[in-house]
This record gives structure tokens, sequence and C-alpha cells, in this order.
């Protein structure tokens, strides 16, 4: 039993006995000591203020052979409600609170939808990682996971992020079920997301996770009003709202929120009809050409082929005419011109 639930008995004892003895001023002592004790338990409970946290290393070495302390200190802070960041079973020797309120990769959610490696890097042929039709949010970052184990020696050292030598991570997008627990329901979670360790190296990027709180939210306004389950919502609406709000769902480097097409293009995009050029751009204010249509209603129509497969079957297609065509025999088009 803690000091406070102590003196919280102790009071209410002091309070009965006051009753007994029919001690008006004795009671209202009691009573005025009980409030003040109790209410300051909730702010210790529930508030987060001049609180210093520390993480000790100990003998390990973080640069070259230096031991050293890593805290950070809170003091004259607002004071945060701490209601679910306490775990009753956990730090007991911390207030239940962890000693760092920050770290890169922790543990995560088990949801609907896994994202991993596969859904942030390009698929061999073509520009960009497989489309993601639900999304809510993009990224645009390669997975830069640090080491997860020690070296040799057991200890810690300080060793540079696991960057992209090979070109692979392109802009992909992040789907709504990666934030929908497999299982528990009334639940929505933007930043412990489901996600494979090399995957969430990518999703874990402020921009990204701020994208997905906002997606989090607009869920979760829509599930309530609609009394259902978050995993039961319309996707596709939940989209339409993001996108009215400003919200990119499929990332081009030249399209932005305030470009009168923009919500239209998005939903192409979503819908696999186009995916831009080779730079991530879309050119919104160039004109369509033969070319551009015609791989928009390749697409549409769900033939997704890789970009270079024409020229290996170009042998094949003896109905080939040069002079029926608009564009030169190689030009990036031509496959799907002649296919149409």
């Amino acid at each position: 039993m803690n000091h406070t639930r102590i003196v919280l008995l102790a009071l209410l004892a002091l309070l009965t006995i006051s009753l007994l003895l029919n001690n008006p001023p004795l009671f209202l002592l009691a009573g005025l000591l009980a409030l003040v004790a109790a209410s300051t338990a909730l702010w210790h409970r529930y508030c987060l203020s001049g609180v210093t946290y520390t993480r000790r290393f100990g003998a390990e070495r973080l640069f070259c052979g230096e031991t050293t302390d890593l805290w950070v200190e809170v003091t004259n802070a607002k004071p945060l409600p701490l209601a679910w960041l306490r775990a009753e079973d956990e730090f007991p020797d911390n207030g239940n609170v962890a000693y760092m309120l920050y770290v890169r990769e922790a543990r995560r959610l088990e949801g609907v939808y896994v994202f991993n490696q596969r859904d942030c890097i390009k698929v061999p042929g073509f520009r960009r990682p497989p489309l993601l039709n639900a999304s809510i949010a993009v990224v645009d970052w390669e997975s830069d996971s640090h080491q997860t184990s020690r070296d040799y020696e057991g200890y810690v050292h300080w060793a540079p992020d696991r960057r992209d030598p090979y070109n692979m991570y392109t802009p992909s997008q992040i789907p709504y079920w990666v934030m929908v627990p497999k299982q528990v329901d009334g639940l929505l979670v933007p930043m412990a997301v489901s996600a494979t360790h090399i995957g969430f190296g990518a999703l874990r990027i402020d921009p990204s996770r701020l994208n997905m709180g906002q997606a989090a939210g607009v869920a979760a306004a829509m599930a309530i009003r609609a009394g259902i389950q978050p995993r039961r919502i319309s996707v596709p609406e939940l989209q339409r709202r993001l996108l009215a709000q400003g919200q990119t769902l499929f990332l081009y480097s030249d399209l932005y929120p305030s470009h009168k097409h923009f919500q239209a293009i998005q939903r192409l995009s979503m819908a696999g009809v186009t995916d831009g050029y080779d730079d991530f751009s879309f050119r919104p204010d160039q004109p369509a050409t033969r070319a551009d249509a015609s791989q928009f209603v390749f697409h549409g129509l769900g033939l997704q082929v890789r970009v270079d497969d024409w020229r290996k079957d170009f042998h094949k297609m003896r109905h080939w005419n040069p002079e029926n065509q608009s564009g030169p025999p190689f030009h990036w088009a031509s496959y799907f011109l002649m296919t149409l």
C-alpha cells in the first residue's frame, strides 16, 4: 500500500471519529485535508510536470568508448495527461512511466494489414511500389533502420543509418488498415502502426505520422457518428473527406492541394489509372498527349504491364506499322498504343 492511500485512510478515520464525537470543527478540518490529499493524488497520477527521466547505459559504449547518461528534464512545462501513458504492471520504480518517452521503434500493433518492405520499394520494371488503394496518407522515405542487435563484444555502438544504395525506395501509400487492430474494436493506432521492422523504418517519419493522426481522427469521428466500429467505416468516404481537407493520398512532386484538379488526379491515381512520370511528377498543367491518353485507358482497364515489355515482344507484333503511329517506335507509350 503506497503512502497516498495510507494518508487517505487516516483522514477518513479522522472524519469518522469527528462525526462520532459530534465535533464540527474537527470534521471540517479532516474533510479539507482529505480533499487536498485526494486532489494531490489525482494530480500526480494523471499529470506530468517537473519530472526528470534518465536512461543509464552504465558501462556500455556509445561513442568511442564513452560512458554516458541520456536524460530529459521537464521543468516549468504545461501539465500533460498521463492516463494513457501509464502501465500499472511496468516501470514501478518510475511512477509507471517509461524511462524514455520516445524511442525510434518499440512494440507495435498487429493490425488488419501489416506494412512491409514490398510496400515501399518499387516493383522491378515499374517506377513505384504496388498500389495500396486503401491509402489514407503517403510516405516518401527510405527504411533507414538502425541495427537491432549488439556487436560481438556485447556493446552498443552508434552505427550509420542503413540508407538506400540501390535506389529501391520510392513514394508509396499508407493503407488505413495498418491503424486498425486485428481483433480489438473501438481503437485506432496511428503511431505504433502494424508494420514489420523494415516497413516501420519508412513509416516512422513525423510528416507521415501527422497525416496518419489526421486520418485516424476523421475515421474515429465517422465511426462515432454512424454508431459503428472503425473497421466498418467506408474507406472511400474517408478518402473523400481527407482529400477535401487537402490530405495527399498519392504523392506527386508537383501536385499540391491548391491545384484545381488535385482531388480528381488523386482519385485517378488511387484507381490505378495513372502514376505520373519517372521523376514522380504529374505535370498537371501540361496538355495530355495521345501517349498519356493511351496509358490512362490501358491502366484504367487493369492491364498493368512492365515498362520495357513491349521491346521484348516487338518482333512478335507483325501488325506494327510505323506510318500509322504518332510517335517513334521506341517511345515509352508505344506498347500502349500498339495494344489499343
